[in-house]
């Protein structure tokens, strides 16, 4: 059989026909194989849901690589590369966010992405208790996962930190539930709290009555951070500020226990004793005229009202009934009767 020359076939119209069918459908089952495999590698990422309660934590600065391997071992993904491809095909690897990610439910690559892109972090909460001092308040901080940056620190150089260098930091920040998110620091959720009883002690002082007599909002939160440790009844509460107002303007001592408490700090082991109560110092309201110096505690909303809303009345004393609530005297002798009725005969 007789060989046609390569140049002939080259001319020939019928070969470069098929030479070019040949290749056309070469070259599509090359794209249609290539085609199946990235579908298919990618649908059994989405056929493979994920377990519940994987935390993703991407840093700042850390690259598409990273992520997706970091997603793979969580068990987040099937496979790192068709996780990067998906991501780079909707033009996301520039775009996603720093933080912490918690999947709870089952979610597609897809839901995956959109959601770190988002920046949907998990938001961690702590509660700063009412009537806390600011010593209890840093502990139940440390007691979170944020950042300490205020470990060493106590009352007294708090404020530094904060950028309030001229502040005594007791009394200063309101208890409340509070956000954070995971690498912000205890300083960020003191602030946030500082910042909002600047706010409540201002709607406050607008609030006061009539017969309010302090001088300054400061004042104001003072007074209310005694009443917050005399009382959690909200109706004794502003009994308790009619209390303190009529004894202020009669000059009579307080002779608040708390206030002889806190002054006493570590020395007080939970017993109040007489000796106690004549220990003088500038929180003792038993050896002192008027306010202490500082706050002795966060006080509460309901604290604040019942500062600046004194109940009218003619009473001077009261006594804890052991049931939350106090009895109210106007006089000495009524008052002492209260005292063996409540506090002497259950000892």
């Amino acid at each position: 059989m007789p060989v046609i020359p390569f140049s002939d076939l080259n001319d020939n119209p019928k070969f470069r026909t098929l030479v070019y069918w040949t290749f056309s459908f070469l070259f599509l089952v090359g794209v249609s194989v290539a085609s199946a495999i990235l579908f298919l590698g990618y649908w059994g990422q989405v056929k493979h849901p994920i377990d519940p309660s994987r935390t993703l934590l991407i840093s700042r600065g850390d690259t598409l690589q990273h992520i997706s391997a970091e997603c793979e071992r969580l068990g987040l993904i099937d496979n790192a590369f068709f996780f990067r491809w998906q991501a780079k095909r909707l033009g996301l690897e520039k775009i996603i966010k720093a933080g912490e990610y918690r999947f709870r439910e089952k979610v597609s690559p897809d839901q995956i992405l959109k959601i770190i892109v988002s920046g949907r972090v998990v938001r961690h909460q702590v509660m700063l208790r009412e009537g806390d001092t600011f010593s209890q308040t840093i502990k139940t901080l440390s007691r979170t996962n944020l950042i300490n940056d205020l470990e060493s620190v106590d009352v007294n150089n708090a404020m530094r930190i904060l950028g309030f260098e001229d502040r005594h930091a007791e009394g200063l920040f309101f208890p409340d539930t509070y956000y954070y998110e995971k690498g912000d620091k205890a300083s960020f959720v003191l602030l946030q709290s500082y910042y909002v009883m600047e706010e409540r002690l201002g709607a406050a002082w607008r609030m006061r009555n009539s017969s309010f007599s302090l001088e300054t909002p400061y004042e104001v939160l003072i007074l209310a951070s005694i009443i917050e440790k005399e009382s959690g009844i909200m109706t004794d509460r502003q009994k308790i500020s009619g209390v303190f107002k009529r004894r202020l303007e009669k000059r009579m001592r307080l002779q608040s226990d708390p206030t002889v408490i806190y002054g006493l700090g570590s020395h007080y082991d939970g017993n109040l004793s007489r000796n106690h109560l004549r220990r003088d110092s500038p929180y003792n309201t038993y050896t002192r005229h008027g306010l202490p110096p500082t706050p002795i505690s966060n006080p509460s909303w309901d604290s604040l009202v019942a500062a600046v809303q004194p109940k009218k009345g003619q009473e001077l004393y009261f006594v804890a009934r052991g049931d939350g609530t106090s009895e109210f005297s106007a006089t000495l002798s009524e008052h002492n009767a209260a005292v063996r009725t409540y506090q002497l005969s259950s000892e």
